[in-house]
């Protein structure tokens, strides 16, 4: 047939590929949890991730927490807060 492109899959290799394909859709459309964005001061980030201030104050200066106003009085948006837990 002229213009025609026929693949030829052998059966597990057909459902690893739709297995791929229904876990990306899955995760696509997988419900976010909203939270709504506030500004959150060292203590309160520490109490809504239930971490110690100290620990806080530690994973700042390791880096693994960027706080937006660094410094003396440093602030957190609890929205980044809840992405760093989830992902930890």
């Amino acid at each position: 047939m002229a213009g025609s492109n026929i693949i030829v899959l052998e059966e597990r290799a057909f459902e690893e590929m739709m297995e791929a394909r229904l876990r990306a859709v899955l995760e696509s459309i997988q419900p976010r949890f909203f939270v709504e964005d506030e500004i959150l001061t060292t203590e309160e980030a520490a109490k809504f991730m239930k971490y110690s201030k100290s620990t806080v104050e530690k994973m700042v200066k390791r880096g693994e927490l960027t706080p937006h106003r660094p410094g003396h009085d440093p602030r957190y948006l609890k929205s980044e807060l809840f992405e760093f837990v989830r992902n930890s």
